[in-house]
Parts: structure tokens; C-alpha cells; sequence
């Protein structure tokens, strides 16, 4: 018997480890990683809130794939005093009770929060608490070394501006974080946050840069509140203090002169020309100038070239020579039928000297005109002959442009086109307005449709009601009753 047990012990070892050696094989799938490979907080970057007030954050882990982890979140407030953090995410700005139920207001600053989990943390959100703010203040800054551009930035030029929030007579500005930057029409000034290089969000300054011509008011929001007013920045020099000018503006353009082809290219600045019918490739340019004396023309000087004014050009008899659309300071002119016409432009609102009818009112009265005047006439850049009256929009039509002082430039208020070759037959509406003040009883009216092709008339087209008037539109495509 024992050397029968002495024989089965080494089979059994043998078995287990065999069993042993098949159970540690590459045929087991891995588990899901238990630590993330990133934390996502929501809301992210910065936010602005009220004290006392309360707001949720929320939490995600996932891993190196993206895979969503259900984790424990732990979210965590750099200074407490300002703002506390429940384990559920809901944030209050001051203090939370221990049922984490009532928020009662604290300190004001700013603080960092962020979430972790399993020894990985989110990038920080910085919370700016605050007071309630009563008034936010929008001022256009002086710079060092940077020109003064008052009272109107030519298209292009900038000017850096600044907001500040107060509470109760008191500047907040430094609690409140980032504002929000908006404009009454973003095509006369583009705005763009200046960023905090250390923390990589806006300041309260951004760069307003001069687009189209126009007038605005600039506004900062932050926490639901916005500014209600804009003045460009105040300094001195020997004729006293700046007025406060209370908006805006790329200056407006003062004149329009129009010459056929390219700008500069006629020595003579040529406003008319004879084409065939059906042709589309003559080109008309106006030269715009604006009221500090910039103009579309190129310079060598590195000077403002005004580029991409929208016009609005128009037609006296557009079935003969007629503009393109969507023009600006060229545009083709295009002779479809034989005879003659006209072209003009002009700078109209509201697409170009943006803001008319509105005044200003630090432009409102003729004593306040008169003291911007003698101001700005003396600063270096300003035209000899400027008035602060021209930065009021105004509609501007093509015009002869005449200098006050240099050799005087030929111009147009219009270009005259003489388009040959044979006349299409027209049709031409006819009718009797003899019988408007009459009843319909005793007088009745027909309208004939004339063919000059064939010198007779249509047949009678009987109207219901005698017209008073036949009236045609320029294109002679439409009549109005």
C-alpha cells in the first residue's frame, strides 16, 4: 500500500501544475484602467458671479481613450473664505451652512476650483465673486508713445479701450473678471479682448479697430449688467483740455468724385464715355475722401488708404447703362439697350456714414461744435479747414471735389455713358386719366399696349377703376397706376 500512495502524489503535483501554468495564459482580456487619464470641468475657463449667489459645477473622469469613468468626483476651492464647494458640485459664492442647503455671502476675489479624482486633477476654473455692481464705465485709454486719433479713427486705425464696474460709488473692476465686448454695428468697429498673458482669459481692455465709416456707442457687459455710455479718452495740450466726446466713430467720408476706369488713371478724371450696346466691360471708380483727409487713393507715405466703402451706386435709366450690385469704390457698369444714361454714388446710410439722424450730445448745440472745432483744428493731422460738424453722419453724394488750397482736381457727381447701336422694339402702356373724377357709370377707362415694332395698338384691356396717374419705374420695366 505504500508504495501505491508514493506513486499517485507526483501525478497529482504534476496535474496542478499544469492547471496552473493554462490558467496564467495570454488568453485573459485586460480590465478597464482604474485611474483617468483626464478630468473635465464644467463651466471651464472663468466665470463671474454674484456674492451670495449659488451655481453648479460639473464633473467628468475618462481615460486615455476617452473612456467615461464612474468615479468620485472631490471638487475643491482655493480659498473658502470667498467660495465653498458642496461634494455634490454646487458652489457657493460665501459660505454654506452644514446641510450645505443655505449660502450666506462672504469675501469677494478671486478663486481657483478644481476636480479631481483618483490623484488626477482638472485645469483650474477662476471664479471672480463680487459685489452687486451698480454702473459699468466705458473710456477710450491715452497709451504711451501712441498718437492721439480723436475725434474720428480713419478705417483701420485703433484706439484701446477700458471698462470698469462699480458698486455703490466703489471700482469693483478687479472682482468682476473678464466683460464682454459689444458695439451697435460691429462693421463700423471690430472689438478684441486684450488677454491676461498669465492666465490666458480677457482684461477689461480690448483694441477697437475702425471699419466702415460710422458712429457708435462701444458697451462692456459683465454679470448681466452693461454700460449705458461711451467717451473717447480726455488730454491736454496748449489750446486747454479735449472736450469729452461721447461715441465712436470712424470718420465719416466728406466727398465723392467718380472718373471712368481705374482710380488715378485719367489725367483729365474722365466722366463720360460712348460704348456699344450690350457691353459690360466699362469700370467706374469713385475716390473717397473722409473728413480727416484720407482718401482711397494710394500714398507712398504708408498713410490710411480708404479700401471696401460700401457705396450704393445708382442708375438714372438702368435698361441702358446700369451698375452692378454689391459695389464698392469700383463697379462695372453694364449698357444692355442703346441710348444714354448715368451713373452715381453716394455714402448713405445705413450702410456706409452709419448713425444718421442720431447726434450726439456732446455734438448736440452750436457752442459745443464750435469749442470740438477750435480744439481739433489745431492738432497735427487735422485738415486746415476741418469742423467738428462733419463728424455728424450725413448721407454723401458724388460731387465735383474742389480743395481749398493746391491745384484744384477736376471731378463728376456723375459718370454719362452714350450707348450706341439699333434700339429694340418697346412696348409702351397707354391710357386716359380724363375720367378719374368721374363715376364709373358715366366714364369708364381702357389701357392699350402699344408695340413700337408694330406702330398699332393691342387690344382694349378695360380697367374697373379710372387711374389718376401712369407712372413707370426707372427701368421701364414696371407701370403703377
Amino acid at each position: 500500500m505504500g508504495r501505491s500512495h508514493s506513486k499517485v502524489l507526483p501525478l497529482a503535483v504534476a496535474i496542478l501544475s499544469l492547471w496552473s501554468i493554462s490558467g496564467c495564459g495570454g488568453g485573459a482580456k485586460p480590465g478597464t484602467p482604474l485611474f483617468p487619464g483626464q478630468i473635465n470641468l464644467s463651466p471651464s475657463s472663468n466665470i463671474s458671479v454674484l456674492l451670495g449667489s449659488t451655481f453648479v459645477f460639473s464633473a467628468s473622469a475618462h481615460t486615455v481613450s476617452n473612456v467615461n469613468l464612474a468615479v468620485p468626483i472631490t471638487y475643491t476651492s482655493t480659498d473658502t473664505s470667498v467660495l465653498n464647494v458642496a461634494p455634490n458640485g454646487v458652489a457657493c459664492a460665501g459660505h454654506f451652512d452644514v446641510a450645505f442647503t443655505t449660502c450666506t455671502p462672504g469675501g469677494t476675489g478671486v478663486v481657483k476650483v478644481t476636480a479631481s479624482a483618483l490623484g488626477q486633477s482638472s485645469i483650474p476654473t477662476y471664479v471672480f465673486v463680487h459685489a452687486p455692481i451698480d454702473n459699468i464705465t466705458v473710456t477710450g485709454v491715452l497709451l504711451n508713445g501712441v498718437p492721439v486719433q480723436e475725434p474720428c479713427l480713419s478705417q483701420g486705425q485703433t484706439m484701446t479701450v477700458e471698462a470698469h464696474a462699480f458698486s455703490q460709488g466703489s471700482d469693483i473692476t478687479s472682482s468682476v473678471g473678464p466683460f464682454t465686448w459689444s458695439a451697435d454695428n460691429l462693421a463700423i468697429v471690430s472689438l478684441t479682448p486684450l488677454l491676461n498673458i498669465a492666465y490666458n482669459f480677457p482684461t477689461n481692455q480690448a483694441t477697437a479697430k475702425a471699419g466702415i465709416p460710422g458712429m457708435v456707442q462701444i458697451y462692456a457687459t459683465a454679470s448681466g449688467v452693461s454700460s449705458t455710455s461711451f467717451h473717447q479718452p480726455q488730454f491736454k495740450n496748449s489750446q486747454g483740455t479735449s472736450p469729452s466726446l461721447d461715441f465712436f466713430e470712424t470718420c465719416p467720408i466728406q466727398n465723392i468724385t467718380l472718373e471712368v476706369g481705374a482710380a488715378g488713371t485719367q489725367q483729365t478724371s474722365q466722366t463720360t464715355f460712348v460704348a456699344s450696346k450690350g457691353t459690360t466691360s466699362v469700370n467706374a471708380t469713385a475716390v473717397l475722401t473722409d473728413v480727416m483727409g484720407n482718401s482711397s487713393l494710394p500714398n507712398t507715405f504708408n498713410g490710411v488708404v480708404l479700401s471696401k466703402i460700401p457705396l450704393t451706386w445708382s442708375a438714372s435709366q438702368p435698361g441702358v447703362l446700369n451698375a452692378a450690385s454689391g459695389c464698392t469704390e469700383s463697379c462695372t457698369l453694364s449698357a444692355p439697350l442703346a441710348g444714354s444714361g448715368s451713373v452715381t454714388a453716394s455714402c448713405t446710410p445705413p450702410t456706409c456714414n452709419f448713425g444718421f439722424p442720431f447726434i450726439p450730445a456732446s455734438l448736440s448745440t452750436p457752442a459745443a461744435i464750435d469749442t470740438c472745432t477750435q480744439f481739433f483744428k489745431t492738432q497735427s493731422g487735422a485738415p486746415p479747414n476741418f469742423n467738428c460738424q462733419e463728424l455728424i453722419p450725413v448721407p454723401v453724394y458724388s460731387s465735383p471735389l474742389q480743395p481749398v488750397s493746391g491745384p484744384s482736381v477736376v471731378g463728376n457727381g456723375a459718370i454719362s455713358g452714350l450707348i450706341t447701336g439699333l434700339p429694340s422694339s418697346a412696348s409702351v402702356l397707354a391710357t386716359s386719366t380724363g375720367c378719374s373724377q368721374l363715376p364709373p357709370t358715366t366714364c369708364t377707362t381702357s389701357l392699350y399696349n402699344f408695340s413700337t415694332g408694330k406702330g398699332s395698338p393691342g387690344p382694349e384691356n378695360a380697367v374697373n377703376t379710372s387711374p389718376n396717374s401712369l407712372l413707370f419705374d426707372p427701368a421701364g420695366d414696371r407701370a403703377f397706376m
